[in-house]
């Protein structure tokens, strides 16, 4: 069971949907280190290398592009199937 304290409170579920609606439309897509609005022409909207011991590297930026993209279209669904399941619940029958 979750503890309380790590659930998703209704003012934190507003705030993520607020940050959406603000970010630059998606779909979002990463090709090589730069993550970019899919829009004709493409909108550069991050850029994900490191710099490390041996110069320049993309990883684990990557990943981080990668997860970064793939989250303003992922984000949106999650945020539905959040509150249809908490609908769900509150129509539940009280169980005594």
């Amino acid at each position: 069971m979750i503890p309380e304290t790590d659930l998703l409170t209704d003012q934190e579920l507003e705030q993520i949907e607020q940050q959406l609606a603000a970010a630059t439309p998606g779909p979002w897509r990463h090709q090589q280190c730069f993550i970019e609005a899919v829009a004709n022409p493409p909108q550069l909207l991050g850029v994900t290398i490191q710099r490390s011991e041996q110069g320049l590297t993309d990883l684990p930026g990557l990943a981080n592009g990668e997860f970064i993209a793939t989250a303003r279209s992922a984000v949106p669904r999650l945020i539905s199937e959040v509150r249809r399941l908490r609908s769900m619940l509150n129509h539940q029958p009280q169980r005594d």
